[in-house]
């Protein structure tokens, strides 16, 4: 138990990035609340309690039923300022060090909200977080698949236009089992022209044949989720092939009932294969959970090692899309914890 205990305590100490988190994912039930009181002052405002109990989904539709609710509570580009302040600050009390936040910015803009004005309120909150600590935000555009090729080329069609210098790359997520990898390919081929990395969101509904031709299409960087890859699989060979670094949410899975139990979670197996996964909290707010809870969930799940928890860090950090300067300073940060933790 001393041992475990101490472990617990490097997952404090370590340096962290997290590579798959989505900013409007990020509302608590008490954001919501500030949201309706705010925008909507004569409508009856849901108790929070009300609002609570939505955060318990009964299935994958379920979530993104709240998710689009959420959507349209936002109303001004400082909602955007004061969400991106909330989930920064409990960033820093975590140590991360460097995140790359998706957002879906369709959604708000078909509300009225300027793009120029939105960046720049996510930037200037950024900035004035990032001037006292020690972290560095980075944007990457959610595509919405289940809305088609045409939304989703707009969307990256948006990333081009930012001026702010926080978009890095695209992404795409939704519904992959009605909308596959194979409806996309030219999107990404003209997101990767422009210069932009690309992830996706895979194997979180559709399982391996998802994941598989996600990478062989897509050509992309990360895969999210990532559940059921077959041991022995030309799925697996490709991942170590093209280095395809795999973000795992195991909390989101259970809390959307991709998966029945943490329990039945791979995190662990997929750890001890040497994939290159990465731990991310996904949706933190609609969740109520971190990035901190989910190196402690799988520490009281499983016999992890110091060594290992290091190595989960690392992999984020590898994964990510940082510039090499800056990777190879914080893994040689994230291993000096380590030495100082094992004396």
């Amino acid at each position: 138990m001393m041992v475990q205990n101490k472990t617990f305590e490097l997952i404090k100490r370590l340096p962290k990035a997290e590579l798959h988190v989505h900013l409007e994912g990020s509302v608590t039930p008490e954001f919501w609340k500030h949201l309706l009181e705010k925008h909507c002052p004569l409508d009856p405002i849901p108790s929070l309690d009300e609002l609570q109990s939505r955060f318990r989904y009964d299935s994958f539709q379920g979530f993104i039923d709240v998710y689009r609710d959420i959507i349209f509570s936002f109303r001004s580009p400082h909602d955007f300022y004061e969400l991106t302040q909330l989930y920064l600050k409990n960033a820093v009390k975590q140590n991360i060090r460097y995140v790359e936040m998706m957002m879906t910015p369709w959604f708000i803009i078909r509300q009225g909200i300027d793009l120029d004005e939105l960046l720049s309120e996510i930037d200037r909150a950024a900035k004035e977080i990032e001037k006292d600590s020690d972290i560095d935000l980075k944007l990457i555009f959610d595509g919405p698949r289940n809305f088609g090729k045409e939304i989703v080329q707009e969307v990256f069609n948006m990333a081009a236009k930012d001026r702010t210098g926080r978009v890095i790359g695209v992404g795409l997520g939704g519904d992959e089992k009605n909308y596959p990898a194979l409806l996309f390919i030219d999107c990404f081929d003209y997101a990767r022209a422009e210069g932009f990395n690309t992830i996706a969101h895979a194997g979180e509904t559709a399982g391996a044949q998802s994941m598989l031709d996600t990478i062989k299409l897509l050509k992309v960087s990360r895969l999210g989720h990532c559940l059921g890859i077959p041991r022995a699989s030309e799925l697996e060979s490709l991942v170590f092939e093209k280095g395809v670094t795999l973000d795992l949410c195991p909390l989101s899975n259970v809390a959307t009932r991709a998966i029945a139990s943490i329990e039945q979670h791979p995190m662990f197996e997929y750890l001890q294969r040497g994939y290159p996964i990465t731990l991310n909290s996904d949706d933190p707010g609609m969740f109520t959970n971190s990035l901190t809870l989910e190196y402690e969930t799988l520490l009281s799940l499983h016999a992890v090692s110091a060594e290992q928890l290091g190595q989960l860090s690392k992999n984020a950090v590898q994964g990510s899309f940082l510039n090499k300067t800056t990777k190879n300073r914080l893994i040689t940060e994230i291993e000096q914890v380590g030495q100082d933790f094992g004396q």
